[in-house]
């Protein structure tokens, strides 16, 4: 089973890329398949190079002190 990877907004490029940044590493990502513009410090839900869903903070928050649980 893959999981996404949440990462916060860093940079919005002109292109539809977005620079983000993962607990790990910090990577570009397609912007396409949300159909709506991001914004810097905005949460994102990432896989494979493309951003999948914006998430609120607080869906962040709890989606990473779930994951940390988990290991």
């Amino acid at each position: 089973m893959c999981l996404g990877d949440l990462a916060q907004v860093v940079a919005v490029g002109p292109d539809e890329t977005a620079l983000v940044r993962t607990p790990e590493r910090t990577v570009r990502v397609y912007l396409m398949t949300l159909g709506e513009p991001v914004s810097v410090g905005e949460w994102l839900v990432c896989h494979s190079g493309f951003a999948l869903r914006r998430v609120t903070p607080e869906e962040a928050a709890t989606a990473s002190t779930i994951r940390e649980e988990l290991t």
